[in-house]
């Protein structure tokens, strides 16, 4: 018995020592989208659309955390959440302190028509069954927005999405955004 024991024993800690030696999976970087361009795949094909902000400022703060993971309370490139890419972007381009909650940013703002949006507009949604602000992005211009999504990250969207109509609750405009 005590000779099957140790076998087995043996069998095992062969077994675990090839498992530990396996080589571990790295994740391959992506390349970053040029510095005026944003690249966006669209979500009716696998093609790519180019949007350009007419602020390149705007460009280059968009296109620093374009594929950036989502992370509840995050605002590093390690992972973000929406608040914090909108205070960030807010902060790098316009020199505006915005506050730094979605509710909060509100505050910031006077609010606008839909139909009246400029490029650095804030887009404010209600994306759960609470009554209040849950999400925000910004504005770049032909109903494309950026923002992070919970499951892909940092990315650009288009407002005519049927989610995005369905949950945009508001947007405003800092009075010092032009």
């Amino acid at each position: 018995m005590r000779k099957i024991f140790s076998f087995l024993l043996i069998i095992s800690l062969v077994l675990c020592s090839f498992h530990a030696c396996k080589p571990k999976k790295r994740p391959i970087a992506k390349r970053p989208a040029t510095e005026k361009e944003i690249i966006k795949p669209t979500s009716s094909s696998s093609k790519t659309k180019v949007i350009k902000a007419e602020n390149d400022a705007l460009n280059k703060a968009v296109n620093f955390w374009l594929g950036t993971p989502h992370k509840n309370g995050g605002c590093n490139k390690s992972g973000i959440d929406c608040s914090c890419l909108v205070m960030s972007i807010y902060k790098e381009v316009y020199g505006i302190d915005l506050y730094r909650s979605s509710i909060d940013i509100q505050k910031n703002v006077f609010f606008v028509n839909k139909s009246e949006l400029k490029e650095g507009d804030i887009l404010f949604f209600k994306t759960t069954s609470a009554d209040r602000v849950t999400h925000v992005g910004i504005y770049l211009k032909n109903d494309e927005f950026v923002h992070t999504s919970t499951s892909k990250g940092v990315i650009i969207s288009n407002l005519n999405e049927a989610y995005y109509q369905r949950t945009f609750f508001k947007a405003g405009r800092h009075l010092k955004v032009k």
